[in-house]
C-alpha cells in the first residue's frame, strides 16, 4: 500500500501549504542573504521595507532559540556539577564489590 505525503491544508476555503518549521541555519542562511541583499546600492526600494521587516523577524527568532538554548545547556551543566547522577552511583557500588571480591 502506497501511502501518500499530507496535501496542503485547506483554510477557510482556500488552500494553505503546510509550513515546516526551518533549522536555525536556514534561518541563519536567509538572514545573511536578507542582509546582502538590503546592502547593496541597488537594493529595489520596493521591497526594502518587507526585507528589513523580514529581517527583524528572524533576529528576534534567531535570539530566541540562542537563548533557549543557553538555558537548556545551563541546566545541562548544572546537572554536571551536581554531583553523580543515578547512573553513577551504581557504577561507584559495583566498583567497591570489585575490590572487595579482590581483597
Amino acid at each position: 500500500m502506497v501511502r501518500s505525503l499530507p496535501g496542503p491544508r485547506r483554510h477557510r476555503g482556500s488552500i494553505m501549504p503546510r509550513r515546516k518549521e526551518n533549522s536555525f541555519e536556514e534561518k541563519m542562511a536567509e538572514l545573511t542573504r536578507l542582509v546582502d541583499v538590503i546592502g547593496r546600492e541597488d537594493c529595489p526600494v520596493d521591497h526594502l521595507e518587507s526585507n528589513v521587516r523580514r529581517a527583524v523577524e528572524l533576529i528576534r527568532e534567531l535570539r530566541s532559540r540562542l537563548t533557549a538554548t543557553e538555558i537548556s545547556v545551563r541546566e545541562v551543566l548544572a546537572e554536571l556539577d551536581a554531583g553523580p547522577g543515578p547512573g553513577d552511583a551504581v557504577e561507584e557500588a559495583g566498583e567497591d564489590e570489585e575490590e572487595d571480591e579482590e581483597g
